[in-house]
């Protein structure tokens, strides 16, 4: 899956941060390659029970095809693929609104998963929008931000104030039509404006921005931070958004291993080999800087305590521990046997 899963996983979080929810569905491709393809909630919607492993019992998708207005609807079930046609808008009898559109349907075909191939993938355990909670304060920025460019670049609230001298209608016509004002001696013309607070807006702008950073428990990186800021320092301010991401990676797993389930699964009917998907150990590596001096300073000291294969897995640059270290002693035993032969020779 290395070709395709990255990206995949990036949308798949991608979506469900922005509706609060994602679903992935797994499927055999032309190819017969197994392959996965993410939906929202705008497209696609999963039934599930009411117990705590919140089994999926049918999933729904809807989409239509280029160059074809038709509306088509797939219905997933644990072993069957139901395709169905939505009434397009000519046929339905928009006098009746509450009347639900027509379903046609036009063919089934069996699949091999054994249960329903759509993977829901969550946002958080409440299932919201991961900017429900700061809509209101984008909205508020946006608003101020723009009110501020429209008082600047235009004079939508000002009025012309003309002292001292009288223009009739005519007048204003010639003005507007010559681009120029003719006044008697002492006469003064100017815009009357609404005046702006610059500090008072800016102030505004700023403590709104902070309390965007705030209740995403983010950390604002374009501040001035010192050169030498440590990694472990680093980690203490983002320890709120370390927990935030903690709970989504927890989601997130449980997604990853449902598709490894559904992946064994095709691997079992296709090569004939069996692997349990309960057995494969999901790691994720933050994109933040890593003190790799302090941390070969702590595989060091945890030598006589911890395996070699497990120490190697605190190091980000290592994919697969275990390949790792087999890797690492084939090389010991080969520099050994040179040495060995070396010796024999002298």
């Amino acid at each position: 899956m290395s070709h395709w899963d990255k990206e995949h996983n990036l949308q798949l979080r991608k979506q469900s941060e922005i509706f609060g929810e994602s679903f992935e569905l797994n499927y055999i491709d032309s190819d017969g390659q197994f392959s996965a393809t993410v939906l929202s909630p705008l497209n696609a919607y999963v039934l599930e029970d009411e117990t705590a492993e919140r089994n999926v019992l049918l999933g729904l998708h809807k989409f239509t095809r280029r160059f074809d207005k038709q509306v088509y609807l797939d219905v997933y079930t644990d072993h069957e693929i139901l395709h169905y046609t939505i009434g397009n808008d000519e046929k339905h009898n928009w006098s009746r609104p509450n009347q639900a559109p027509e379903l046609k349907y036009i063919g089934k075909h069996n699949h091999i998963f054994g249960r329903v191939p759509l993977i829901s993938c969550p946002a958080n355990t409440e299932r919201k929008s991961g900017f429900h909670d700061v809509i209101s304060l984008f909205d508020a920025y946006n608003a101020l931000n723009s009110d501020l460019v429209n008082e600047i670049a235009d004079h939508r609230n000002a009025y012309l104030v003309i002292e001292n001298a009288k223009l009739e209608t005519e007048d204003l016509l010639n003005m507007k039509k010559m681009g120029i004002i003719q006044v008697p001696a002492g006469g003064k013309v100017s815009w009357l404006t609404k005046e702006i607070n610059d500090s008072f807006v800016k102030n505004e702008l700023d403590n709104i921005e902070r309390k965007i950073f705030d209740m995403m428990d983010q950390v604002n990186f374009n501040e001035n931070w010192a050169s030498n800021t440590s990694s472990l320092a680093l980690r203490n301010k983002l320890l709120n958004l370390e927990n935030r991401v903690a709970m989504r990676e927890a989601l997130m797993e449980k997604a990853i291993k449902q598709r490894l389930r559904n992946f064994f699964t095709y691997l079992h009917i296709k090569e004939g080999v069996q692997y349990d998907y309960r057995n494969i150990a999901v790691k994720f590596t933050r994109n933040l800087p890593t003190d790799l001096v302090g941390m070969a300073d702590v595989i060091v000291k945890l030598q006589q305590v911890v395996s070699q294969e497990t120490l190697l897995t605190l190091l980000p640059f290592v994919e697969n521990p275990k390949l790792e270290f087999n890797k690492f002693h084939s090389e010991q035993q080969r520099l050994a046997d040179v040495s060995k032969e070396k010796s024999n020779a002298e």
